[in-house]
């Protein structure tokens, strides 16, 4: 039987502009440029709905994003997107000046503006799940309230929050079934009962048992690692099996 999951969490666009250079300004000392080609994707917590489904969950996926990206995401992926507010989204863009075969990053802009979901999720609602996953990227969507009403409705929950910069706010999460963190972030929390502690090439380590990472002779990409770990754990609830996919991942033997 096919398991239902809600996740929640914090859709992060990632958008690359790619420029080439077509001259000097007068005016300035800067480049003039044109746009050569754009590519976007779907980040943060997105990354953990899309591989989730395609480890055989069927997942609803509550987030915030624009009214063009809700259309791209809905056109790209067969995922039921509950998008509580379409007037706002967080965005990374990302600008590359092209120079030969060469590309150099010349500028990023990070935009930040979710909105809490506090008065968007009935506890009736819940019901229908299986399981209710929280992936925090510290945007604004998550609220301690939720997470409250997300434990007392009875699911098998999980939580992970990405601290990378920021202050930890593992401890909102203690209460839940299950937390997925890395060794620095574990030091934040008063429990260590059901809390996956990831690290890296060494694998993973829960209640007292290291579970060792899988071999990679190639590694093709590490961004989105950490995603396909959750996801993997909310999929199967096995630490092995989560090194297994995330170092396929890694390797460029998974398709996700």
């Amino acid at each position: 039987m096919v398991k239902k999951i809600l996740i929640i969490g914090d859709t992060i666009i990632d958008e690359d502009i790619n420029l080439k250079v077509i001259g000097l300004s007068l005016e300035s000392p800067t480049f003039k440029t044109k746009t050569s080609s754009k590519k976007i994707n779907f980040g943060g917590a997105a990354n953990v709905a899309r591989y989730a489904s395609k480890f055989g969950l069927d997942v609803d996926f509550l987030t915030c994003m624009s009214v063009d990206s809700e259309k791209h995401f809905k056109n790209k992926y067969d995922i039921n997107l509950i998008n509580i507010d379409n007037s706002v989204e967080n965005r990374k863009t990302r600008f590359y000046i092209e120079h030969g075969d060469s590309k150099y990053k010349h500028l990023q802009i990070n935009e930040t503006n979710s909105k809490s979901v506090y008065t968007n999720l009935q506890e009736k609602g819940l019901q229908k799940y299986d399981l209710i996953a929280f992936s925090d990227y510290r945007c604004g969507l998550i609220s301690k309230h939720i997470i409250e009403k997300v434990k007392n409705s009875g699911k098998k929950t999980f939580g992970a929050s990405q601290v990378s910069g920021k202050k930890s706010n593992l401890n909102n999460y203690e209460k839940l079934d299950y937390i997925v963190c890395n060794e620095s972030e574990s030091d934040t929390l008063t429990r260590r009962q059901n809390v996956l502690i990831t690290k890296g090439d060494q694998g993973c380590e829960m209640n007292g048992t290291v579970y060792p990472a899988y071999p990679v002779k190639n590694v093709e990409t590490i961004i989105g690692a950490g995603d396909c770990f959750y996801a993997a754990f909310l999929a199967y609830e096995c630490p092995s099996k989560s090194n297994e996919l995330a170092s396929r991942y890694v390797s460029g033997d998974l398709f996700c």
